[in-house]
C-alpha cells in the first residue's frame, strides 16, 4: 500500500503557489515589448546547493540604544478609558521620507504621506471627540453622534482606498507597497476599535440608544480584487521580503530560504532580469543596523549565487534602519523592518 506524507504534500502545494505568484509578478515587472519569449534556462538543482559562508554579525555596539520595550495597550471598550491618541499613534508605521533615497522611492513615499496624512488627522479628531460628546442617553445628542458615525465611515472608506482594488501597477516601488500595507492594517485596526467601543457604549444604554446610532454600521463596502489582476500587477514581488532575527544575518532554513529558492528558480528562467537586493535593519540595532543590513543583503545574494544566479545580475544596496515599513515600538513591527527585499531594475 502506498502512503503519502500530508505535510510534504501541503508544503509542496504552498511552494507551487508561491512560485506562481513570484513568476507572474517578475514577468510583469521586468518584461518590456518583445521580452518573455526566451527559452527557459534550466535551473540548477536546489535540493542541496553549496552553502555560502555565513556572514559574521558585527560586534555589540555599546552606544546602541536599548531595544524598545513593548508596552501593550489595553483594548478597552470603555469610552472613558480609551488611551490618548498620542499613545496609539506612536505605534503607527512611519510616514517620513528619509534623505538620500533614490528619486523614485522619495517621490512614492511623499505621495503616500500626503495620502495617509488626512486619514490620520481625521481619525485623531474623532478619537479626541469621544469624551467631549454629550451623554449618550440624551436625545438631543443623536445628531452629533450620527455625524460622528458618518465621519468614521468616511475614514474607513478612505483607508480601503489605500489598496487599489486590482493591486498596484507594475511601476509600484517596493517600499510603497510595503508601507501602504502596514498603514492600511494599522488604520483599519483603530477604526474597528473605535467603532466597537462606541457601539458597546450604546449597547449599555439599551435598544433605543443603539437605534439612534445605527448609521455607524453603514460604512461603504470595498470590493474584492478582480481575478483579472492576477499576473498583471507588480504587487507580489514588491511584497516579498526575507525576514531576519534580531542582530542576525543568517537566512533561516525554513520559510525564508524557501523564498530565496523560488526567487532563484524564477531568475534562472528570466535571464533578462537584474535584481536590486535591499538590506534593512531595525532602529533597536542602533549604529550596527547599517552593517547588519549590508550583511543580510550579502547573505541573500550569496544564497542566490549558490543556486546558480549570475552575481552580475544582483545589485546590493544597504539602507540600515532608514527605510522602516512598520513601527519600532513593538517586536512585531521591528521584525517587519529587519528584512531583505527586492526591486527589479529597469
Amino acid at each position: 500500500m502506498t502512503t503519502h506524507d500530508d505535510s510534504n504534500v501541503d508544503r509542496e502545494a504552498i511552494l507551487a503557489r508561491r512560485a506562481l505568484f513570484i513568476s507572474a509578478a517578475l514577468a510583469t515587472l521586468s518584461c518590456g515589448p518583445g521580452r518573455g519569449t526566451e527559452a527557459p534556462v534550466e535551473p540548477r538543482p536546489v535540493d542541496d546547493p553549496p552553502r555560502p559562508k555565513p556572514v559574521d554579525p558585527p560586534p555589540p555596539n555599546a552606544d546602541a540604544p536599548p531595544p524598545a520595550v513593548d508596552a501593550p495597550l489595553e483594548h478597552t471598550l470603555d469610552l472613558d478609558r480609551l488611551p490618548a491618541w498620542s499613545v496609539v499613534v506612536g505605534r503607527a508605521p512611519p510616514r517620513d521620507v528619509p534623505p538620500g533615497l533614490p528619486p523614485a522611492d522619495a517621490e512614492a513615499l511623499t505621495r503616500l504621506a500626503d495620502e495617509v496624512g488626512p486619514l490620520y488627522d481625521r481619525l485623531e479628531r474623532l478619537w479626541s471627540e469621544v469624551p467631549r460628546i454629550c451623554a449618550l442617553s440624551e436625545a438631543d445628542c443623536e445628531a452629533a453622534w450620527e455625524a460622528f458615525a458618518r465621519e468614521l465611515a468616511l475614514v474607513d472608506t478612505g483607508v480601503g482606498g489605500l489598496m487599489p482594488l486590482c493591486g498596484f501597477s507594475d511601476t509600484a516601488r517596493t517600499i510603497l507597497v510595503q508601507r501602504t500595507g502596514f498603514h492600511n492594517r494599522f488604520l483599519r485596526e483603530q477604526v474597528a476599535w473605535l467603532r466597537e467601543a462606541v457601539t458597546h457604549g450604546f449597547e449599555q444604554r439599551g435598544p433605543q440608544a443603539v437605534a439612534a446610532f445605527s448609521v455607524l454600521g453603514n460604512s461603504v463596502a470595498v470590493g474584492m480584487p478582480c481575478l483579472s489582476c492576477i499576473g498583471t500587477a507588480g504587487m507580489v514581488v514588491s511584497s516579498v521580503a526575507v525576514p531576519f532575527g534580531a542582530m542576525s544575518t543568517m537566512v533561516e532554513s525554513s520559510g525564508p530560504r524557501d523564498i530565496v529558492h523560488l526567487l532563484a528558480q524564477e531568475l534562472l528562467r528570466r535571464p533578462d532580469v537584474v535584481l536590486e537586493i535591499r538590506g534593512h535593519g531595525d532602529a533597536s540595532e542602533g549604529a550596527a543596523a547599517e552593517q547588519l543590513a549590508g550583511a543580510r543583503a550579502e547573505a541573500v545574494k550569496g544564497e542566490l549565487v549558490a543556486l546558480g544566479v549570475d552575481a552580475a545580475r544582483l545589485v546590493v544596496q544597504t539602507y540600515g534602519s532608514r527605510l522602516a515599513v512598520d513601527t519600532a515600538q513593538t517586536e512585531a513591527g521591528r521584525s517587519h523592518n529587519r528584512r531583505v527585499d527586492f526591486e527589479v531594475q529597469r
